[in-house]
């Protein structure tokens, strides 16, 4: 059997991907998210100015190194209960060329949403079945958010415990909705899934818009094309973003990665790792965006850096460029 020994990324080589986790402050207590993303002990960085000095410091720094292109991820915890989330989004649209993507459970009124979608370039909505979210507000929700031009998605996660309700709930999302927005399957960590309802990641999309909306929406990623795998007796293949963890190929411990380059992530104590939790920049320490002297000391050196994880979970750094040693 063919092995793969190099991973090839679809995007440009002036975008970097960062994922920020604002806090672990939520409203929900979904037991896959677990205390680190729903405990509560951490809702955002208590002082705004020196967060948006900082942060902007570190995409200064990616600029001066190439990397101009931004796509920001907002993450919780619930990232909509932080009251200066929308004006966070705004500031750093107006000073860079950066898409903002914010990932949310649906919960604020339609009232907040109508005031505030604009901050951002696309909504993630996750659901979390029936005993957790209230699918006729989240689909209202959803309805909004795409009726104002902004690209959406409806992440079903699908809880194994409740199997059933979760691919009923797809189902109502179809039948009931104003609009045909996207809907997908998204696996929970770790897996806990029968043979059987594995079948329903096969393909994770579920329902997809008009294929005018699709090509307004998404033709940057359409025309960008696949990531490419080169396998050990030379032949190349690409690939759908789903490849790796469909087929259980997703472990690169050992393999050199470009985190750090491609992908970088923040955590909710301001700790810029990847996804992972992996060291980055060739270096044995952390560094940390609420640092007091982080414009003073956060200067390294952007080189790969060798896996340390037995899995990879986070499926924009299962697609970057990597290679295996």
């Amino acid at each position: 059997m063919k092995e793969i020994i190099r991973i090839d990324t679809m995007e440009s080589k002036n975008r970097l991907r960062i994922e920020f986790m604002i806090g672990n402050y939520c409203n929900y207590k979904c037991w896959y998210c677990g205390p680190y993303a729903n405990g509560g002990d951490t809702r955002w960085h208590n002082d705004y100015n020196e967060l948006v000095k900082n942060f902007k410091h570190l995409l200064d720094f990616y600029v001066s190194n190439g990397r101009n292109k931004f796509e920001v991820n907002l993450l919780g915890g619930e990232p909509t209960l932080w009251p200066d989330v929308a004006k966070f989004a705004r500031e750093l649209k107006a000073n860079y060329n950066v898409k903002i993507t914010v990932s949310s459970n649906a919960s604020r009124t339609l009232r907040w949403w109508e005031k505030n979608v604009t901050a951002f370039d696309k909504v993630l909505f996750s659901y979390h079945h029936k005993e957790v979210t209230d699918i006729n507000q989240y689909i209202d929700v959803l309805d909004l958010v795409y009726s104002k031009g902004i690209p959406i998605n409806a992440l079903v996660l699908i809880d194994p415990t409740a199997y059933e309700e979760c691919v009923e709930a797809i189902e109502i999302m179809k039948q009931r909705s104003k609009h045909s927005w996207f809907i997908s399957a998204m696996e929970v960590h770790p897996p806990q899934y029968t043979g059987n309802q594995r079948d329903i990641f096969k393909d994770h999309t579920k329902r997809r818009p008009p294929i005018w909306r699709v090509f307004k929406d998404e033709h940057e990623n359409i025309l960008k094309g696949k990531t490419k795998v080169t396998y050990d007796d030379g032949s190349k293949e690409k690939v759908n973003r789903n490849f790796f963890s469909v087929n259980d190929l997703n472990e690169f411990e050992g393999w050199m990665c470009n985190i750090g380059i491609e992908n970088i992530n923040i955590q909710k104590d301001g700790t810029i790792t990847g996804t992972c939790g992996n060291l980055l920049y060739g270096e044995e320490k952390f560094y940390n965006l609420y640092d007091k002297d982080f414009t003073e000391t956060f200067n390294p050196e952007l080189v790969p850096t060798v896996c340390t994880k037995n899995k990879c979970w986070c499926q924009p750094e299962m697609l970057m460029t990597k290679w295996k040693l």
